[in-house]
């Protein structure tokens, strides 16, 4: 409101503020503050762009701010809005700023993830190259032991752990190993980044099959699960999907407890993906389907869940 006031509502200063402002929404989830947020952020890119040009620094990171959003709100014309924009900011990066740009390998990586969540082989295909390449980059501008280095590995691994390839599970669990290490040694266990490559190696573990594998997924995936909870709030994306993974986990265990856990979970979640993502969300969707899926697993045991 000062800033409107002394600067006036289509100031830099102001648009600034109110670009902060929608961060805070997003942050807090809940589709309310994300639909707010999504017109905070749509009207501030109409006066940035206009005022200093697609092409200027803060245009571009507002732009990829808009674009994260646009996903998180899911459906299929946000989807390809997403798609579009960012597609958009990493072509202007890498004219403006080079390819080796620490905030063009920002935007690649978000392109990348806009395109692999799609359910497109062409695009998920692109989305790999786009990772490795971030790979290849940081290592050489940085070296191994550098936060984007492994920051770019537990994306690369993330992607590897959603195709069907054996080999790139074995990939996927080496490079998040590493990165793990790297995260433990210099940020600690708590760290965010420490907590994102535990869960990406959980998936790794769950995906080379073993119930030594599974166990240590399951007992892993449990100190990720109690430290998010002490971060994110219940509502937040973060959280919701945190609860469906442990829930997937717990359901393959075949255990009575564990399954009674699960459904407690993803009852939980969603409940938050309503709230936060709508009904007609491909997570709504997907957890849905698990808790389909606990029951008729739960009845095949011969277990009753609603004792």
């Amino acid at each position: 409101v000062l800033c409107k006031e002394e600067f006036g509502e289509s100031s830099i200063e102001t648009v600034t503020r109110k670009n902060n402002l929608a961060l805070v929404l997003i942050g807090l989830g809940g589709k309310e503050n994300l639909e707010i947020a999504k017109i905070i952020l749509r009207e501030d890119l109409n006066i940035t762009t206009t005022i200093l040009g697609k092409k200027h620094e803060k245009s571009l990171i507002q732009l990829n701010n808009y674009s994260q959003l646009l996903q998180d709100l899911g459906e299929e014309d946000n989807m390809a809005e997403a798609e579009e924009i960012s597609e958009e900011v990493l072509t202007i990066g890498e004219e403006e700023l080079g390819k080796e740009a620490e905030a063009v390998i920002g935007y690649r990586n978000n392109f990348a993830i806009i395109l692999q969540n799609q359910n497109d082989p062409k695009k998920f295909s692109r989305a790999i190259k786009l990772l490795n390449l971030n790979v290849e980059i940081c290592k050489q501008e940085y070296g191994d032991n550098h936060y984007h280095y492994n920051n770019a590995c537990v994306n690369l691994a993330h992607a590897l752990l959603l195709t069907d390839e054996y080999n790139n599970y074995v990939k996927a669990k080496e490079l998040l190993e590493f990165s793990l290490f790297f995260y433990e040694d210099n940020y600690g266990e708590f760290y965010h980044g420490t907590s994102s490559c535990k869960s990406n190696l959980v998936v790794a573990l769950r995906s080379l099959s073993g119930k030594e594998n599974l166990i240590a997924a399951k007992n892993m995936h449990a100190s990720i699960l109690l430290n998010d909870q002490k971060h994110f709030p219940p509502n937040h994306p973060t959280m919701i999907m945190r609860k469906y993974n442990h829930a997937d986990i717990l359901v393959d265990m075949e255990d009575y407890e564990d399954l009674l856990l699960a459904k407690k979970l993803l009852e939980e979640a969603l409940e938050s993906s309503k709230l936060t993502h709508g009904g007609n969300h491909p997570i709504t969707y997907r957890i849905e389907d698990l808790i389909n899926h606990t029951i008729m697993k739960t009845e095949f045991f011969g277990f009753n869940l609603y004792d």
